[in-house]
This record gives C-alpha cells, structure tokens and sequence, in this order.
C-alpha cells in the first residue's frame, strides 16, 4: 500500500514563512549546556593541572604514581638549625622542593646521604608533604673531635648540599659554680666543694670534656683576730692588705682530687678547694676552669676568700686556728685576755 502524504501550498507556505528569530529560544537552549562546560572548563585551570592553594603557597601534586609525584623537581633548598654538629648534639636539616613554576612540590621522593655521622628522624619516608618539605637530623660519630659532614639531598636530577662542623667533644662555654658551706676534711684543713659545667654550642651539657683547673693566690692579710669587749664572737683585725706575688707562702690552697678533670654524662666536673685552717680568712685566691673549643679555648674565673666554719669563731673560749695571720711580717706577739673565768691569749 503506497500513501502519499500531500501538503497544500497554502500549508508549505505557513511552515517556511515562520520567523527564523522564532527557532532563537530552542538554540539558546541547546547551547547553554556546551557554555556552561567551557566555563567551567576555563575556571578549573589551576585545578586541572593538581594545583592548588595550602597556607598561603602554591603546591604542586601532579601526575602522581602510587603515592608520589613524577612533576621532576627543579629547585631544592636545604635550611639547617645549626652549623655545627656533635655525638650528642644533632643538627636539624629541612628540604624544601620546587618545580620549574617555584610551586612548592609534595608527594616527592627524595634522597639524603652523609660523608659520615648518622642520619636520623627522616618526616614521612622521606617523600615531601603538602608543603613541599622533608626533615631530618644529623649527628656527628661517636668520639670525633673535628673536622666536617658533608650533607647531600637529592631529588630527581637536582643535588644540594651543605657542610657542618663536628664539634665533637670540644665546648662553647664553661662555668664555674659553689655551694655555701665549708668542711672539716681532717683536724687541720678546710675543703670547700665546687663545680664547672660544660656546654655545647647549643646550650646542651658536654660529656667527656676535659677540664684544667688552675688556682691563683690575690690578696694576703696582716692581722689577728681578738674578742671585742662584750661581744659573743671573735672579730678580725686586718693591719695590711698585701698583693700577692707567686711563690712562697703566697700559695695558701690546692685542687682535689686533680686539677685535670673530665666531665660526667651531665657535663660536670666536681673538686674542692683544700687549705690549712690557719689559712681561713687571711687569703684570697682566685679558680679559673679552661676547656678547648674550635679554634681555642673557653674559660671561667671566680674570686673568693677562704673561710673557715662559723661556729669556730663564736667560741670565744677557745682560740680560733690563724688567731694570728701566717703572713705577718712579725713574729707573733701574744697577750692575755679573761673572758669570764677563761683567760685566753689573743692579740698578736
């Protein structure tokens, strides 16, 4: 069966003398959808490249493999917390690396090695974070005294390194410390305890520094010591004040048990002051504490009087020892006093 379909002229007319501007809404229409990905095409530029805004910094994580990124590094930089190393003082190092538009680079690999010391606390695998940065620590060998690590990064084609300088057990600083009081060693002598700490540059305690200790008389004093009248204690009466030149009985104390010292797993050295109870309050004399640092050397100088234990001179019953200073020029010239029913001598 054949149908033919026939339009009237009038009819063909109708349909081609329509507008064309009718058929306007019907494109708009269809286009919209095609605009609207091209627009959003145009504004996911950034975002289509794995780029992206952290912090206030570009960050580039693009073309990743697994857990890491195949954009190749091309600048590397390393920002290190010291320049000198030690054993027992590490040095922090942090990498921080970018590609050829300087956006920070995460998710890269790198590489760390040393000419010798170890490598420690390497951040996330050693594979960049989010800020393009990997951090470690780096610690000089066991004993070493001096010389330089080399620090070498590496990531992709691109190398940095840095050079530190091993401290090893060598000191930024020494400082000499006292406690307050002073002990009857035998019946005799007075010994008075003191210390020195050693410290590194970074302020932590150095083991195994040697310390030299040297003592050095000041002063000497011409005198004696008399009971004041109506008084509980024995008072000192200085004639002269004398400086000191070496030798001779100008040399009052000494250093126990040596005066060449190493240092605790805490950086001290003990030692005490020892000296004749005659001695006690007629003499001034100075400690110095010296250790070796690169390039030379670090010391500590305090000045003090030796001193005797307190309760001595409040028995005035009893003559104190130096009543009369081991110094005076004279020979010693004494005289009576009674306190109470006790004469005693005193005066020189």
């Amino acid at each position: 069966m054949n149908i033919q379909l026939k339009y009237p002229e009038e009819a063909k007319m109708k349909v081609f003398k329509r507008p064309v501007s009718n058929f306007f809404p019907v494109l708009k229409f269809l286009a919209l959808p095609a605009v609207a990905a091209a627009i959003a095409l145009s504004g996911c530029n950034g975002a289509a490249n794995g780029n992206s805004l952290l912090n206030g910094s570009s960050t580039s994580s693009t073309s990743t493999t697994g857990s890491t990124t195949t954009t190749p590094a091309a600048k590397l930089t390393l920002l290190l917390s010291s320049t000198n190393v030690s054993a027992t003082s590490a040095v922090n190092v942090t990498a921080r690396v970018l590609d050829a538009n300087n956006i920070l680079l995460a998710n890269k690999a790198i590489t760390v090695a040393t000419s010798s010391g170890a490598i420690a606390n390497i951040s996330n695998g050693g594979v960049t974070d989010a800020s393009g940065l990997v951090t470690f620590s780096v610690t000089a060998p066991a004993g070493a005294t001096s010389g330089s690590i080399t620090v070498t990064v590496t990531a992709d084609s691109i190398q940095q390194t840095a050079t530190l300088n091993i401290m090893g057990n060598t000191a930024a600083s020494i400082k000499l410390g006292a406690g307050n009081g002073v002990a009857e060693l035998d019946t005799t002598r007075w010994e008075v305890p003191y210390n020195a700490l050693v410290t590194d540059a970074s302020g932590n305690p150095m083991p195994n520094a040697t310390v030299q200790l040297t003592i050095t008389p000041l002063n000497w004093y011409q005198g004696y010591f008399y009971v004041p009248t109506g008084a509980t204690t024995w008072a000192q009466h200085v004639s002269s004040r004398i400086d000191c030149t070496s030798g001779g009985n100008c040399n009052p104390a000494t250093i126990s048990p040596s005066t060449t010292l190493v240092t605790d797993s805490t950086g001290f050295v003990t030692f005490n002051v020892i000296y004749a109870k005659s001695f006690a309050y007629w003499a001034d004399v100075s400690v110095t504490a010296t250790t070796s640092l690169i390039g030379g050397a670090t010391t500590d100088t305090m000045q003090f009087t030796l001193t005797g234990q307190a309760a001595v001179y409040k028995d005035v019953t009893v003559a104190p020892p130096g009543q009369c200073s081991p110094f005076n020029s004279t020979p010693n010239q004494f005289g009576t006093q009674t306190i109470g029913s006790t004469t005693i001598s005193t005066g020189c």
